[in-house]
């Protein structure tokens, strides 16, 4: 099986949770997973009352590494949390998105933006 990061290569989008703080994704945000020392300390910085934009909060530090480990792919320093969701052994089983419009129409969601578009585009400003 292959590491395939979703937040990275798909249209998975970020999230935020009752909590108000920004999580990769909605993966994340059980209290199993919030629980493990790496996303905690992703956690930690992740409020965004306490920042003055989403942009500050996944160009910190800690959302660096998080995304350099996840992209470097060394299954050992990955989260937990990532691996259950992101080895590639197939179709996401777990997860159906269907957009809506405010007619509630559906819709095919056109575009990518994730993190990984975000952090790079960062690197050429």
């Amino acid at each position: 099986m292959k590491f395939r990061p979703k937040c990275l290569i798909s249209n998975t989008q970020m999230a935020v949770d009752n909590r108000g703080r920004l999580l990769p994704c909605c993966y994340i945000d059980t209290p199993r997973w919030i629980e493990y020392p790496e996303i905690k300390k992703l956690l930690n910085v992740s409020d965004i009352s306490k920042n003055k934009s989403l942009k500050d909060i996944i160009t910190s530090d800690e959302w660096k590494e998080f995304y350099n480990t996840l992209k470097k792919g060394v299954l050992n320093k990955i989260p937990d949390v990532c691996k259950h969701h992101c080895l590639d052994d197939g179709e996401d089983k777990l997860k159906i998105e269907e957009w809506f419009d405010p007619s509630g129409n559906m819709f095919e969601r056109k575009g990518k933006w994730t993190i990984y578009h975000f952090i790079e585009d960062q690197k050429k400003v």
